[in-house]
Order: C-alpha cells, then structure tokens, then sequence
C-alpha cells in the first residue's frame, strides 16, 4: 500500500477498493503526490479534473463539499436568481438584471476587502455587501482579496458566509493573510464561506462555529430551546478561552447566568419579533484567538427581519408608547429611528413591551459582561460593541463604553455625559447609516487580559 501512496500508479490502475483501504492522512498524500507528478506534464484546469475523478472514485456514492461544480452544471444550476432577502434587499434589481452564465462577464479589476469591520468601519464594509449584490447577477469570475492583517470583526465575516449560499459564485479566488485565514478555519467558517484553505492553522483559536436558526412558523410554550441549548454552549466555550490564561480562570455563578440572560433575549428577540406572525432567524458566533502574548476575541450576533426601531414604533403597548413618543418629540432635530434606537436599548423597555418576554434588560447586561470580562488598560485593546439595526448605528465605546447604574438601580445609557434622556444623544455614538441593512447586527470585540481579570477577583475576595 505504501508503493501505492509514494509511487501513484495512473488513474485508470487505481481501483475503488484500493483507496477505501486508504485512511484520510493516506489519501491526503496519494492526492498530493499525483498532483505533483501532473504538474510537470497538465495544466492545472486538468490537474483539478483528475483530483476531482480521484476523489469521487474514493466516494463514488458522496459529493464531496469541497470537488468544484463543473462550469456546465453551475449554469444549469444558476439559470435564476435564487430567493434572498439580504441580497435582494441590497439590490433591488437583481431579478431584473439576473444574467445566464453565458452571458456574464469577467470582472478585470479585483475585489480589495479592507477595513472588514461593523465596529470600526460600519459604512465602508455595508457598502461592501451592497458592491457584492451589484455584481452578483451580472458577473461570471472575480477574485477577492481580504487585506486586513487580522480579524478586528467577525461579524462580517459570518455576513458574507449568511449571503454566499444565496450567491451566484463567481467569487473565485483571492489572496488573505495567514491570520485571517486561521480564524476562519478554526470557526468552519471556510465551509460555511464556500472557501479552501488548505494551509491555515487554527492551533491558537478556540471557537463558536456559527449557530444559527432558521426562520419557521412560531411555535409557543417550548420548555427547552434552541435559546437555552445556544446560550449553554456560549458558556462553556468563554470557559475554554478563561482556561487558557495565567493562572487559569472560569466565569463565577453570576457571570454563568449573566452570559445565558443575555445570550436568550438578544436570541428571543431576534426570534419573536423581528417577523410579524413567524419565528424569526438568527446567527450566532465567536471565537478567542492568542497572538503576541494577548487573548483577542469576538462575538456577534445577526438576524434579518425588522429592525429594533421598526419593532419598538409599532408598539401596543400604551405606557411604552406615549413614553417612546415623549422621547421622540424631545429631540425633533434627531431622527426618531435613532431615538427609538437608543430608547429600545434601556433596561425594562422590550420586557414592558412585550408581554411573556423571558427578559427586558439583555442588551445593556451584555455590554456591562463585555465592559467587566474585557476590562485592560491598554487603550487601544479595550471593549468596542456596536449595533447595526436598519439604517442606524450605535456604537458602545470611549465614554459611551458601558451602561450606568442609576438611583433606580436600572442600566441605562444614553450616550450623552449626565445620562438625561432629555439631552440628544451624542451623535458620533448614535447615528444613521448611508444604507441600512435588513436586520440587526449586534457585534463586540474585546481581549482578556489576565493581570486585569486577576484584580477584579482579589476586589471580589475581599469584598
């Protein structure tokens, strides 16, 4: 057998049952050492072909996620649009201008993806998707290159996975840096992107590969979900990233049911009322990566849907209402999505909102987690979170970081100094986007820094 691996005989001399015998680290060096000996006589178009004749002669009854549709099949495949709502939603004409595989073009220039980040660059990288949707129904082939030199968002990341599986293909290559592709490998996010990385190394990455749930019809008085099973494994994975510090750490009780408090209602209210009448779909990933003596790390949320302003303006609820308006008409010069924003953030405003919520202050006990698990002193390393909802964006950093407590023992923030709803939010931290997005993204980056986290628990001993 080891004859048959160093020194591959031709395709047609291998047999079915010779490389069933083959296991997974055998077959991976049968298939490389062909594909060297075909360097030297094929082109590559034919190199693939017969790596992919190889791979199906070892699983005859399976395709392969990986073995690449061939161009014919592709078009049969790709004679329509295929529905979506994020990608139809940023490019309205896409039916219209939907082309047939033969008749697309080539793009000449290549795609640059820089500066891929909700929470630092949250129009640029929306403007990205809306560029991704122009081309999609007209383009046959382009190549994308990501630039940045490490993830700084992995919510974008998990966007462009969400929209690819909706997508014509013609993204088709592109050049990424190592510690990009590291990342996305130690999330699955390469199969969930539709991306090969043969050469990444996820040794110092421990993730969340994305959660996700579908949207379907509403389904009442469900004992055990997809809530609590997803904010469960949430816990145990910031568990695997504490270990990893010197001394080791775990989350105290509290800061168990505070990560499962705010993991289910950002859930819940992603799944009971971003959509009227149905359950509501949802996205979920993170992940901690150590590079250069630190702990980074990211965890994002995403669903399509109504955005938080839409949701909380429709309220039936009378005291939330005429509270909401009071608001509104307080800041005329502010536009009532940012204020319906802002004010939908508070603590208590989604519990009094709607009726059976199991919660009502997830999104500010989020921040305050965040704020408290990726407390440092290096100023460039602390906690960022924002919200994309619709065409607003709202932005947790600097002086605006982290909720306040006030004499009514309520979170708040309401990103200006005295924490006064009647003063106007700041508008470099609550702010309308060029274009909006078809849903809400909640994202947040932080680090672990263990001398920080180390007197946060000596306070606590000693209080």
């Amino acid at each position: 057998m080891t004859d048959i691996i160093s020194f591959p005989p031709k395709l047609s001399k291998l047999s079915h049952t010779q490389l069933a015998q083959l296991s997974s680290e055998e077959f991976a060096n049968i298939r490389e050492n062909i594909k060297k000996r075909n360097r030297r006589h094929l082109h590559k178009n034919k190199i693939h072909s017969v790596d992919r004749k190889l791979i199906l002669k070892k699983y005859p009854n399976k395709r392969i996620e990986h073995i690449p549709l061939l161009r014919s099949q592709m078009a049969r495949l790709y004679d329509e649009a295929k529905p979506s709502e994020i990608l139809d939603f940023f490019n309205s004409q896409r039916g219209k201008e939907w082309k047939k595989g033969y008749k697309r073009k080539k793009l000449q220039n290549r795609i640059t993806i820089q500066h891929f980040s909700f929470i630092d660059y949250p129009n640029e990288t929306l403007d990205m998707f809306y560029k991704f949707a122009e081309y999609e129904p007209k383009i046959l082939e382009a190549f994308a290159d990501f630039v940045d030199d490490r993830i700084y968002d992995i919510a974008p990341y998990l966007l462009w996975g969400i929209v690819k599986k909706d997508m014509y293909p013609y993204i088709r290559g592109g050049k990424i840096s190592n510690r990009v592709s590291n990342v996305i490998k130690g999330l699955d996010l390469d199969k969930f992107m539709d991306m090969r990385l043969p050469n990444a190394d996820d040794r110092n990455v421990i993730a969340l590969p994305p959660i996700m749930k579908p949207r379907r019809t509403l389904v009442e008085n469900q004992n055990v979900t997809t809530l609590d099973v997803s904010a469960t494994r949430l816990v145990e994975k910031i568990n695997e990233w504490l270990i990893q510090l010197d001394p080791p750490m775990a989350l105290s009780d509290e800061g168990c049911v505070n990560v499962t408090s705010f993991t289910i209602e950002i859930l819940e209210n992603a799944q009971r009322h971003s959509v009227k009448g149905e359950e509501g779909n949802w996205y979920m990933t993170s992940f901690m990566e150590y590079r250069d003596g630190k702990y980074f790390c990211s965890l994002s949320f995403i669903n399509t849907g109504m955005p938080i302003y839409e949701s909380i303006l429709s309220t039936t609820n009378d005291s939330v209402k005429q509270e909401l308006d009071a608001y509104i008409k307080m800041h005329k010069n502010i536009s009532s999505n940012i204020l319906a924003t802002v004010y939908a953030l508070q603590d208590g405003s989604t519990r009094e909102n709607y009726k059976d919520s199991r919660g009502g202050i997830g999104m500010l006990r989020m921040v305050k987690f965040i704020n408290e698990i990726g407390d440092t002193s290096i100023s460039e390393d602390k906690p960022q979170i924002a919200i994309i909802s619709g065409n607003v964006c709202i932005k947790f950093s600097d002086k605006y970081g982290n909720a306040v407590k006030l004499s009514n023992n309520k979170n708040y923030q309401w990103f200006n100094l005295k924490q006064d709803r009647t003063i106007e939010p700041d508008k470099k931290y609550a702010y309308l986007l060029h274009k909006a997005f078809p849903g809400t993204i909640i994202t947040t980056r932080f680090m672990l820094d263990a001398e920080s986290l180390q007197k946060k628990v000596k306070n606590n001993d000693c209080n």
